[in-house]
């Protein structure tokens, strides 16, 4: 493949839209080019370590592809001080950062603060970017020295940001060919004759109602795993993080409760991606 930047970079979230910008690179870079891009030279996933087995399966597949396309591609994760490696839902220490659904005595229903997208997405790109620009952390980089693609379609344009890192100026491919989700969906189709799912932890608390009846349905073993997970956190009061129980689901119930009963329960808050800041989850 010619025309790669070394100084673009493209954040591959492992879902819809994203992977329709891998089908593009991979199968018609022509379109991108004509947009006036400089194509990237590497393609990063950052990897929470709690994606569902099919995510997994999905990133390593469009990965062979590009890396059959001459493009460079890495997995990142987040490192602790000590060297080690923890999956996000392993982290007690830190759950405050997930943002959790709480549930105060007169019933209302609150969300802690969202951390985890910074900590476990962003910065480990940014230091695999870093890494790759020569620089070391903390040095200075000039202004608008890389830039970064995302997976933002034109249906969630409100997530398309300027990346708060001057260094980093942010590109939206899909934007700028006029894509919605479904355009995206339709594209991958095409070119994989299958589906593509959204990608985000298999706990995330942003899940639907709809995704989280469609895993206990048809993803058994993950919707087990996001049950243990919203039992162990509950009561983060006792390491001091929070004064209320806290949630996976929206509702502000246990999760193998809401979900059984979530027909009868009351919309409440849209706690959606749209949300999510510089839109590296759910794309």
């Amino acid at each position: 493949m010619q025309n790669l930047d070394s100084k673009t970079f493209f954040a591959f979230g492992g879902g819809v839209q994203s992977t329709a910008i891998a089908l593009l690179l991979i199968h018609e870079p022509h379109k991108l080019l004509d947009l006036g891009l400089t194509l990237p030279k590497t393609i990063i996933f950052a990897d929470t370590g709690a994606e569902p087995k099919a995510i997994y399966d999905h990133v390593n597949q469009i990965f062979e592809m590009l890396s059959r396309a001459e493009y460079d591609t890495v997995v990142v994760q987040r490192i602790e001080k000590n060297g080690s490696i923890i999956p996000i839902h392993e982290q007690w220490w830190g759950l405050a950062s997930i943002p959790w659904f709480t549930r105060s005595l007169d019933g209302q229903v609150g969300m802690l603060k969202r951390q985890c997208t910074e900590e476990f997405k962003i910065k480990p790109i940014q230091k695999e970017i870093r890494a790759r620009l020569g620089y070391k952390k903390g040095q200075r980089i000039p202004p608008l020295t890389a830039k970064l693609w995302l997976g933002i379609s034109v249906d969630e344009q409100r997530r398309a940001k300027i990346n708060q890192d001057k260094w980093l100026n942010n590109k939206h491919p899909l934007i700028y060919l006029g894509w919605n989700r479904n355009d995206c969906a339709v594209y991958n189709y095409l070119h994989l004759n299958r589906n593509v799912s959204k990608s985000s932890c298999f706990f995330c608390p942003f899940k639907h109602r709809q995704e989280w009846m469609r895993m206990r349905q048809e993803e058994p073993d993950e919707f087990a795993r996001a049950v243990e997970v919203d039992k162990k956190i509950r009561h983060l009061v006792t390491i001091g993080k929070c004064r209320q129980d806290v949630f996976v689901h929206s509702s502000g119930l246990p999760l193998e409760d809401a979900v059984l009963d979530q027909l009868s329960l009351p919309l409440g808050i849209d706690y959606g991606f749209g949300k999510e800041c510089a839109g590296h989850c759910g794309v």
